[in-house]
């Protein structure tokens, strides 16, 4: 719980009244324990894991405002950014974890397990693509990933199933999006432990 006012005091961003601490607090000692046995994220300190797992998801937070019907993270590995989301905006009603390689759907599964999440978040082995991406079609959905395509391949994916979708780029990349996409917002942040630069984007999508 220290380590993740420490972080969000870090990056100079308020943790908003109704986020779950104690969760919070939970979830990264779950993540410490597990990836003491399985590669999970690259952190050789409690302090470092903290930051890799919430920064981004307290970033994210700006682009739930107001608080979207659903949020779907692809390619979510342990659980990053979306589990941290679920935490952080108890609001939301429903976050979907989407993610195809088995250890860490198993760990997903054990962390909602703990933290008593319910059916608020569901987790879900399995890959989005194009020959799926529309069974996930659902009026307000918020889409976001971590590296899993190239910014226009993952929003020319994202359009098939949300109105809106979040893309993580390189600070220094200048990128125009695709045609039929509308940039909303940008926030560029940086990692006061680890000291790199990342940089998301917020896109309204045509849907079809």
């Amino acid at each position: 719980k220290g380590l993740v006012q420490q972080l969000a005091s870090g990056m100079d961003l308020a943790l908003p009244e109704s986020a779950d601490l104690e969760g919070l607090g939970r979830f990264c000692a779950l993540l410490w324990d597990a990836n003491s046995r399985t590669n999970l994220v690259g952190a050789k300190t409690p302090e470092i894991l903290v930051e890799l797992a919430l920064a981004d998801a307290l970033v994210a937070l700006r682009w739930l405002d107001p608080i979207p019907s659903n949020v779907i993270d692809v390619g979510s590995g342990p659980g990053l950014p979306g589990l941290p989301l679920a935490l952080l905006a108890p609001a939301l009603p429903r976050v979907l974890l989407v993610e195809p390689r088995r250890l860490r759907v198993e760990f997903m599964e054990h962390a909602c397990a703990q933290l008593k999440l319910g059916a608020r978040v569901e987790v879900l082995k399995s890959k989005v693509h194009a020959g799926n991406a529309v069974t996930f079609r659902c009026p307000g959905n918020v889409a976001i990933a971590r590296a899993v395509l190239p910014p226009d391949a993952w929003l020319a994916l994202a359009a098939t199933f949300a109105e809106t979708a979040v893309v993580f780029t390189k600070p220094a990349a200048s990128y125009a999006g695709p045609p039929g996409a509308r940039r909303l917002a940008t926030a560029s942040y940086r990692l006061p432990i680890a000291g790199s630069s990342r940089l998301q984007q917020c896109w309204a999508l045509d849907a079809s």
